[in-house]
């Protein structure tokens, strides 16, 4: 009967002993889930980076950033030590790759242009400090490429881990420039445009069109009123004089 009853009594103190580790453990994984651990971020950037190489070999992918979202989903952005346009990311969900940007960020060369075109942006804004052009004080613009209305890269004419040259770029190149004025008009924009050319040409930059917009600057958030913008259109260089 002793033995019965000290029994009885250890029961519950080793039933309360084993919850409290279930518990424990349970707000360690929960914790886990929501922080982040350093196995699970070990085993998926491995697990990434291999997959990278598996799927795409002769690669030798490395891994160069992790994000985490709680639910032990982890963003691996993978680099190949080949193809310095061959970058892309990862999603491993609980150890399972679920998908990856390869097709938007590299077989469609977004990076390629990203790339270029933050090379040449630099190049053209150091340009115009270069020769003090700033006609509406902050000049804002943008580069396109290719012919109008062609939309992707490849179709502009962007090729993977293609060499970047200022002077040469192989497909046409237009430099679209912005500003406001209190009274936007032809003379101003004819300037702008002869301006621009002359300080991209100063800089070894060549650009093969170049456009204006002027906006009136009492009313700027009226930018689609065509009683309140000039506009050049696309300008081939050789048509600035």
């Amino acid at each position: 009967m002793k033995n019965e009853t000290a029994a009885a009594r250890r029961m519950p103190r080793r039933l309360a002993a084993a919850a409290g580790i279930l518990l424990a453990v349970l707000l360690a994984l929960f914790a886990a889930s929501m922080l982040g651990d350093p196995l699970s971020r070990t085993y998926s950037v491995r697990h990434a980076v291999d997959y990278a190489n598996e799927t795409w070999p002769g690669q030798d992918f490395r891994a160069e950033e992790v994000q985490f979202t709680p639910g032990w989903c982890y963003q691996v952005t993978v680099q190949s030590s080949a193809s310095r346009d061959t970058r892309f990311n990862v999603w491993v969900n609980f150890g399972v790759v679920t998908s990856t940007d390869y097709d938007t960020a590299v077989a469609s060369l977004y990076n390629t242009r990203a790339r270029v075109d933050a090379a040449l942006s630099a190049d053209v804004r150091a340009a115009m400090e270069a020769a003090g052009f700033a006609p509406f004080g902050a000049t804002d613009f943008v580069l396109s490429y290719g012919a109008e209305g062609q939309g992707t890269p490849a179709q502009q004419g962007f090729t993977l881990d293609m060499p970047y040259d200022r002077a040469a770029m192989p497909m046409a190149v237009n430099l679209e420039l912005f500003g406001f004025d209190n009274q936007p008009r032809r003379e101003l924009g004819e300037q702008v445009l002869r301006d621009a050319k002359a300080a991209m040409e100063a800089a070894g930059i060549r650009i093969d069109s170049y456009s204006v917009d002027i906006y009136d600057a009492h009313a700027p958030y009226q930018k689609d009123g065509a009683g309140n913008t000039w506009s050049s259109g696309r300008v081939p260089a050789d048509q600035i004089s």
